[in-house]
This record gives structure tokens, sequence and C-alpha cells, in this order.
């Protein structure tokens, strides 16, 4: 996003805010926009949901020796400890579907913890969790078990001034960074 805005001729400032601060300030049109985000009809109401940047897998993590099932849904790690980020919607989506999950701190915490065998399942997004994964030099030592795939967008605040012009604008930078090669080499520095 900050390689599109400078290419559109802007020096974007990003500034790191609690989740629902960064909503509130998109909501009013404080800021142009966040990022970033899952689309929900909620959000739809005061944000432009056009413009995927990235994509969110969301699956299970499990030890690479457990001999657990390796699940395709989220009903089957039933009968197994299961864990999740007590931030994110991952957390909700394991309460929902019946569990009574661990509520976990942070990524880094989790990891460890499954190292340990202190639960079976790690549900979380598996863009940032390799990220950690490959920063706490544990590479080869979980498997991956994807659930879903969702796409993430920068959410532009409908609140905002010129939004329009804006959002269509970043869709061509983005769009052209993606023909050149440019997107695929920014999201490589992270894998």
């Amino acid at each position: 996003a900050t390689r599109a805005f400078n290419l559109m001729g802007y020096n974007p400032q990003i500034e790191f805010l609690p989740w629902k601060r960064a909503l509130t300030a998109a909501r009013i049109g404080t800021v142009v926009g966040i990022l970033t985000c899952a689309y929900t009809e909620e959000r739809q109401k005061y944000l432009s949901m056009e413009v995927a940047i990235s994509t969110f897998t969301n699956g299970f993590y499990t030890r690479e020796n457990f001999s657990g099932p390796a699940p395709k849904s989220l009903g089957d790690v039933a009968g197994y400890s299961t864990a999740a980020n007590s931030a994110y919607e991952s957390l909700q989506a394991l309460k929902n579907a019946g569990y009574s999950p661990l509520a976990v701190r942070d990524t880094k915490q989790a990891l460890r913890m499954l190292k340990a065998s202190r639960f079976d399942y790690y549900y979380a997004a598996k863009e940032a969790t390799d990220f950690q994964i490959k920063r706490l030099a544990l590479a080869g030592q979980f498997k991956f078990h994807p659930i879903v795939e969702k796409a993430f967008f920068f959410c532009f605040s409908k609140a905002y001034p010129n939004v329009e012009l804006i959002s269509e604008q970043f869709r061509k930078t983005l769009k052209h960074m993606k023909e050149n090669g440019e997107y695929r080499k920014i999201h490589a520095k992270y894998r």
C-alpha cells in the first residue's frame, strides 16, 4: 500500500492503532483508509472494499510429528485441544463452532505453546504465522492445514474527501504493480 501511494505521488503516513479505533477513524473519514480488512456487511456501510491487496488463509497448525487428523473444516478437530489469538476473529470462529479454545496473547506465544504440546491445533492466518515461524527460526516444526481463503482489502473510507478518485488511482497503480512484478516481489519479502 505504501509503495502504491508513493507511485501515486503521495507520502502516506501509516499509523498503527487498535482495530476498533482504526474502524472509527475510517467511519468518520479522518483517514483515507485502513489495511488490511476482510469484507463484512457492516463495514460495507462505511468502507469501500473493492481493492483486494492480499489474501488471507486461515487454517490449523499442528506440530510436525502430530498424529491427529489433518483437518479440512473447523468440525474436524472435535475432541482435540485448540487455541487461537485472543485479538483475532479466529478465536470467535472456534467458539462459534462449539469449541472452548485457549486464548493466546500472540503468535509467538502460541507457537511456543504448540511446540510444547500445550494444545493440539492452533487456528490462525497462514501468512502472518509463517512470517513469525521464519523470524523465530522454527521452520520445519509445524504443518499447516488450510480451511478457508479470503481476500484482504485496502478499505477506503467512504467519508474521506475525493475518496472515489483516490481509490480508482490506487486500483490502477496496484494493477500496474502486479503486471510488472513489483507486487509479487514485495510479498515475497515476507514469506
